[in-house]
C-alpha cells in the first residue's frame, strides 16, 4: 500500500497546524503550572514567604517594597519599634524590578485591615540600568485586571517574556528535573529574607555603575506614583546602600539617576549610602546580616523627615 498518496499537502498541513497548536498548548500548561503553582526557583520561594507574611499580618501602616538591596538591609521589626508605625519588608529580587514592586504593593493595599500611609520604594541604584521587567509582573500577578491594565504593546512584552521564562535554558533545565523527580536546591530564608552566600572579596578595584540605552524607562515606577496619588498614601523614594568603592567613583550616575526620578515628582532621599568593607555582605549592595539593625536605624534617620506618622 502506498500511504503517500493518502497524505495530501492540505491534510499534511492540517496535521502541522493541529500538532504545533497542541505542543503550544502542552507548554503553556506547563509554563502555567510551573511559574504559578511549583516552588522550583529561589525566586518563587521568596515570593511565597512575602506572599505568607503579607497574609498573616494586618493593620499595617508602612510598607517597603523594592529588591535583595532592600531585603538585606531593612529590619521590618526594628523599624516598627523606631517609627511607632507598624511595618513589613515585601523586599523581592532585582528580578522583579518596579513591576514587581507595583504588584507587591497593590496585594498590601487590597488588605482593607491595613492602614497603609507610608510606602518606600527602596532599589539598588543599578536599577535604572535594568529592561522592564515584564518577567517580574508575571510572576506577581493576583488577578486578571492586573494584565487587563497593560497597554497592548505591553500584554504582548508579557506574553513573549512568559514562553521565555520557561523556554530559556537553565529554566527549562530545572522544570525538566523537577518532573522527574530530581531534588533541586531551595533558597533559605534568614532574618526575612534569602539566606547571604559567603562574604563578597573586597581586594578588587571595581568600575564605576555608568549610564546605558535602559536609564529612564519608568513606566510601571510612573504607575506606583500614580497608585500612591490615588490612594492618598505617602511615597517615598529611597536608595539602597552600594560599596563605597563602587559608589564614590559612580557621582555622574547618581546624580544623572536622582535627575531622572526628581523628574517623576516623587518624593526622592538623594543620599546614597555607602558599606564600608568590614559591614560588606555578599553582594555590592547587600549589607552583612549582623549589620542590618544598625543600618535600619541609619536609614529610619534618613527617611524620619518624610514619613507620616500614625
Amino acid at each position: 500500500m502506498n500511504l503517500t498518496k493518502k497524505i495530501t499537502p492540505r491534510r499534511y498541513l492540517w496535521i502541522f497546524i493541529i500538532s504545533s497548536l497542541l505542543f503550544t498548548l502542552f507548554i503553556t500548561i506547563v509554563s502555567f503550572k510551573s511559574l504559578f503553582f511549583d516552588q522550583l526557583f529561589g525566586f518563587q520561594s521568596l515570593y511565597k514567604h512575602q506572599l505568607d507574611k503579607l497574609s498573616s499580618q494586618d493593620e499595617i501602616e508602612t510598607v517597603f517594597v523594592g529588591d535583595s538591596s532592600l531585603g538585606n538591609l531593612i529590619d521590618a521589626e526594628l523599624f516598627s519599634s523606631l517609627s511607632s508605625n507598624k511595618t513589613i519588608n515585601l523586599a523581592l529580587t532585582g528580578f522583579y524590578g518596579y513591576a514587581g514592586s507595583y504588584n507587591m504593593l497593590k496585594r498590601a493595599i487590597a488588605n482593607k485591615k491595613n492602614r497603609i500611609k507610608n510606602v518606600v520604594l527602596l532599589q539598588s541604584i543599578d536599577a535604572m540600568k535594568r529592561p522592564i521587567s515584564f518577567d517580574g509582573y508575571i510572576l506577581t500577578l493576583s488577578s486578571l485586571d492586573d494584565f487587563m491594565e497593560l497597554k497592548p504593546n505591553e500584554m504582548i512584552n508579557m506574553i513573549k517574556a512568559f514562553y521565555t521564562l520557561t523556554l530559556s535554558p537553565g529554566n527549562l533545565t530545572s522544570i525538566i528535573k523537577h518532573y522527574l523527580g530530581l531534588s533541586l536546591y531551595k533558597y533559605p530564608i534568614e532574618n526575612d529574607y534569602i539566606k547571604q552566600d559567603s562574604k563578597m572579596q573586597t581586594n578588587q578595584d571595581p568600575a564605576p555603575i555608568t549610564m546605558s540605552s535602559e536609564m529612564g524607562k519608568t513606566a510601571f515606577l510612573l504607575r506606583i506614583i500614580r497608585f500612591c496619588n490615588a490612594n492618598n498614601i505617602n511615597l517615598i523614594y529611597a536608595h539602597g546602600p552600594i560599596w563605597r568603592q563602587i559608589g564614590e567613583k559612580s557621582s555622574d550616575y547618581i546624580n544623572t539617576i536622582n535627575e531622572i526620578l526628581s523628574a517623576t515628582g516623587v518624593k526622592l532621599i538623594k543620599e546614597v549610602v555607602f558599606i564600608d568593607n568590614k559591614d560588606i555582605g555578599d553582594s555590592g549592595d547587600h549589607v552583612t546580616p549582623n549589620k542590618k539593625s544598625s543600618f535600619t536605624e541609619k536609614y529610619f534617620r534618613l527617611l524620619k523627615p518624610l514619613l507620616i506618622e500614625i
